[in-house]
């Protein structure tokens, strides 16, 4: 057999779609809708950023797989590395206008990643870093042990989530 997704844009007022795309042979694996200007379709190793408005699309695609993906309001970032995640991760972001404004590789493992502005800030191990859109690390600091999740709060701190607390993590 063959996989079939299809999506499908509803108007509030009517049961017939305004827009619609059949993804012959992939899985959907999600849809990230936070963004006004685009939602994201998100498949194994690709993305595609379709605008609200004229369902024009913009694809991202990769030899990888797709691990992660943020929308702002004014840009969507996503991640993508080798399955078994070998240390280089790809970060891709795009603005409102579905354009690619930057493209960078991060050298170490990422375990998940938060956004605030044009920054990532990554997760990886015991350790986060934010990273600016040029891909230069700019700032990090030790999380400690068995933090599974980040979200940063301003532009040096992060709340750094584990199994049992939440710290608040100055970085320098």
């Amino acid at each position: 057999g063959n996989f079939k997704s299809k999506l499908y844009v509803l108007n509030f007022d009517s049961a017939d779609p305004i827009f619609s795309k059949e993804y012959s042979g992939e899985i959907i694996y999600g849809i990230n809708s936070v963004n006004k200007k685009n939602f994201v379709v998100i498949g194994e190793k690709f993305c595609d950023i379709v605008s609200w408005k004229k369902n024009k699309i913009s694809t991202f695609s990769t030899d990888y797989c797709v691990d992660g993906v943020i929308a702002t309001k004014s840009n969507i970032f996503i991640s993508s590395s080798r399955e078994n995640n070998d240390g280089n991760t790809s970060f891709a972001i795009y603005n409102n206008k579905r354009d690619n404004i930057s493209s960078y590789s991060f050298n170490g493992p990422v375990d998940t990643f938060s956004v605030k502005g044009k920054n990532v800030y990554v997760l990886s191990r015991n350790n986060i870093y934010r990273i600016n859109k040029k891909g230069e690390i700019t700032k990090n600091a030790s999380c400690g042990f068995g933090v599974v999740k980040i979200c940063a709060i301003s532009y040096n701190n992060c709340l750094a989530i584990g199994h049992n607390d939440v710290l608040k993590v100055h970085l320098k």
